[in-house]
């Protein structure tokens, strides 16, 4: 393919080539100017590079073209301006200047098939909201005028088919594909999405593989990427390989490939942002997310979604933000968002209903309630719309939103009740969702089963608010609907350890071990209390009570914790700490291969790996695993100590901080312990005091708030540390010398309450007198060496 351009200044006729085209599209739209070249020669350039996929020097001379074409308007030639006018359209397709391109062509000719297909395309594919109604009507628009126009059939195929009217959708593309060659392709991808979507599963794997055969279609290998990831993604690695390879990947195809292969993700991800690509900004946003930063990934997500027409993508980014939204204890927004996900499936009546709910939910004025109303009064068999609307009122008219909820309860509506009730608390009025529970367990239209269910969330919601006595006073009301509810013993065995009271919790769990439906719960919550308990014996015999029933993940992980923590005890490298790490490690491999306990038991292989010194395998594990729906704070610390083993001091440091908000006060006092001790042994390493400080205020943190001999021997050991760096041979000022000294007598005070016992019975088994007798001694050197080397009067 080429131009002609013919010289202004001579006979001679320049021909333009895929050869001649450079980045800089204005050197060329400067030539044709230069030339006064025709409005079909701009066109004819741009489609040049279009061939050579260098769209945006294409879009560049189109507009320039246009440009052009104002200046000479006795040179008008309106058919070329219209086909770059409309190419231009689409390019800025779900924009407001392609929209305003569109309409603007549309007024000049309005017989023109192609104005009213590309009118169609572009509702189509607007992001993130594409219109199949507007889409459609203007597809049959360019019908009837050219009524045995196959393009534009093949995209009312498409709407047929992106709108689930799949068997339509199959009997139009199957016209197509036998009617015209020239769309053959695009009919054989669509005819197996139909398949595909109608449950024939196996004639659309056949169409998807037929078609990557005859024509490396990138569309087909697509599809079989997709279908193979909902079947559990046996070959999802092979298929994005060829993707790779064989350079058959568009932008979907990259972002899947930085999905899937973590040591890619970084270069996909700066390709894709670079090109302003829904799924670039979907992996920037998962990465952020990772990384702890929400704002950042609420911000990504949000780009991802006004930039993808992708229904795969939309939705996962949807999910993101539900994820970030519900961290930063957003409840308004996740349910707006987990509306959106549903957008592909509801009509469209249904879907203006939604956004009318998410506006409201973003405090808009009450009038949004009354359009509301009427969508409820013109659809008074959809109980979502009912549903939808009550939760509105929730905002605006409290009273009127239970009101219609009692009219729903008297028909029936228990999952209405729940949901109001989960939205209620979701959103932190944990109050308000008890007030609505307790106005409805007596109705009679409920009977034991509903008001069992009722209560069961009414006891969680009072857990929640901190009113254990209303939460035992509720368990009592269950018991006395079905006295064997076996949900509500355990219920009652946590609410009686959650107010404190331990030893009665335990009773009430071992009369539910003796229910055969319960037993393994029950068994499974005595042995969490014996371990808070620091009874390992009983805990031991708990978890191989649960073994006896069957096989356990989250018991196998269990016993093989009691085996490390009795290998960590022992002298390393001898015959009881080598036979604990062996029954340890046979322990976490059966919970990896149970699947239930797989996170505890890999995280246990790497707390193994690093006790053998494989430090650098254990944080690849980690940081997979952490990235598991279901990682345990233990993970986390397991992962600081994996990076702390690497020397990766900074980001051991923010996972443990970033740990500290994920997992709360509970976890609190082991991260300020996993801080102190990667700022101790920085400092030993680094010589920084600046490391040794930080490591003595997060250990004085972590003691002040459980005042064990763990905690403070942790805190002895980072006062040592400052001690040790000041006589490592630097030079230090008259100040930290001071603050050494200090330490150093702080220190001693420690270990003087350390041999004494002051500290209580809540002794740690591997801190001995002996060790403690050796530190000691360590800080009276230590003192003395520092007076030696910076000599005063003591």
């Amino acid at each position: 393919m080429s131009v002609e351009i013919k010289l202004k200044d001579s006979s001679s006729v320049f021909r333009l080539s895929k050869e001649d085209l450079v980045d800089d599209h204005t050197v060329l739209a400067g030539i044709l100017r230069k030339e006064e070249a025709s409005l079909e020669q701009f066109y004819g350039v741009g489609m040049l590079y279009l061939k050579e996929n260098r769209t945006e020097q294409c879009v560049g001379i189109f507009e320039c073209g246009v440009e052009y074409a104002e200046e000479q308007r006795t040179r008008k030639d309106t058919k070329t301006e219209t086909r770059i006018l409309l190419s231009l359209g689409l390019y800025y397709s779900g924009t407001e200047r392609g929209t305003a391109i569109i309409n603007a062509v549309s007024k000049t000719n309005k017989k023109d098939t192609l104005i009213w297909l590309v009118r169609g395309l572009h509702y189509l594919g607007m992001a993130p909201h594409s219109d199949p109604g507007q889409a459609m009507a203007n597809i049959d628009t360019a019908l009837e005028i050219e009524p045995k126009n196959y393009g534009a059939r093949v995209v009312k195929a498409q709407i047929l088919l992106k709108t689930g009217q799949y068997k339509k959708s199959l009997d139009l593309f199957q016209e197509c594909f036998e009617q015209c060659s020239f769309f053959r392709d695009t009919c054989a991808i669509g005819i197996a999405y139909c398949f595909y979507f109608l449950g024939a599963a196996e004639l659309a794997e056949k169409c998807f593989i037929r078609c990557f055969e005859r024509a490396d279609s990138i569309e087909a290998l697509y599809g079989l990427i997709v279908m193979d990831w909902n079947k559990g993604g046996e070959n999802h690695t092979e298929l994005l390989g060829i993707a790779e390879r064989n350079g058959k990947a568009d932008r979907d195809i990259f972002g899947l490939i930085g999905d899937a292969f973590p040591e890619k993700e970084q270069k996909y991800t700066a390709v894709l942002c670079g090109e302003g690509c829904g799924y670039g900004y979907f992996l920037a946003g998962k990465r952020a997310q990772r990384e702890g930063d929400t704002e950042s990934a609420l911000s990504l997500y949000g780009k991802s979604l006004e930039s993808s027409t992708y229904g795969g993508i939309t939705d996962r980014a949807c999910l993101g933000l539900v994820l970030a939204h519900l961290e930063k204890n957003d409840g308004g927004r996740v349910l707006a968002t987990l509306q959106r996900v549903t957008q592909q499936t509801l009509s469209r009546e249904f879907f203006a209903v939604v956004d009318t709910y998410a506006s409201i939910l973003q405090k808009t004025p009450a009038k949004r309630i009354g359009e509301l109303r009427n969508a409820a009064l013109s659809n008074p068999g959809n109980k979502t719309v009912k549903n939808i609307l009550s939760y509105a009122e929730i905002g605006e008219d409290r009273e009127e939103a239970l009101r219609r909820y009692r009219e729903v309860a008297a028909e029936g509506g228990l999952d209405s009740l729940n949901n109001l009730s989960v939205l209620l608390a979701l959103k932190g009025c944990h109050t308000e969702a008890i007030n609505l529970l307790a106005a409805h367990t007596d109705l009679p239209a409920f009977g034991a089963k509903e008001n069992i269910t009722l209560l069961h969330n009414l006891t969680l919601f009072f857990l929640a608010n901190g009113e254990m006595e209303r939460a035992c006073d509720t368990l009592g009301r269950i018991y006395e609907f079905r006295a064997e509810y076996s949900d509500a013993v355990l219920l009652h065995a946590w609410t009686e350890r959650k107010r404190g009271r331990v030893a009665e919790a335990m009773e009430i769990a071992r009369e539910g071990a003796k229910t055969p439906e319960i037993k393994e719960q029950a068994l499974m919550f005595l042995y969490s209390c014996h371990v808070e308990e620091k009874n390992e014996g009983e805990a031991k015999a708990c978890l191989e009570g649960v073994l006896r029933l069957g096989q356990n993940g989250n018991a196998c992980a269990g016993l093989g914790n009691i085996f490390l923590s009795e290998a960590l005890k022992e002298k390393r490298g001898s015959r009881r700490w080598a036979g604990n790490l062996k029954e340890a490690s046979s322990k976490f491999v059966s919970a990896v291969e149970c699947g239930d306990g797989a996170v505890c038991g890999l995280n246990g292989l790497c707390i193994i790996l690093l006790e053998l010194g494989e430090a650098q395998e254990a944080k690849n594990i980690l940081l997979r695993l952490r990235e598991e729906p279901d990682c345990t704070a233990d993970v986390w610390l397991a992962l600081c100590e994996a990076l702390l083993c690497c020397f990766s001091y900074r980001m051991a440091t923010s996972i443990c901080l970033r740990g500290m908000k994920v997992f709360g006060s509970v976890y609190e006092k082991e991260f300020l312990l996993s801080l102190a001790r990667l700022h101790y042994v920085e400092g030993k390493v680094t010589s920084e005091l600046s490391a040794a400080k930080e490591g003595i205020a997060y250990a004085e943190k972590a003691h002040s708030m459980c005042s064990d001999r763990f905690s403070l021997f942790g805190l002895v050991l980072c006062l040592q540390s400052y001690l040790s760096i000041l006589v490592s041979g630097k030079q230090f000022s008259p100040a930290d010398v001071e603050a050494g000294r200090a330490y150093g007598r702080q220190a001693e005070v420690f270990l003087g309450e350390l041999e004494r016992g002051d500290t209580g019975s809540n002794a740690h088994a591997g801190l001995s007198s002996e060790i403690v007798s050796k530190r000691r001694q360590y800080t009276a050197d230590l003192l003395q060496h520092l007076n030696t080397l910076y000599a005063r009067e003591v």
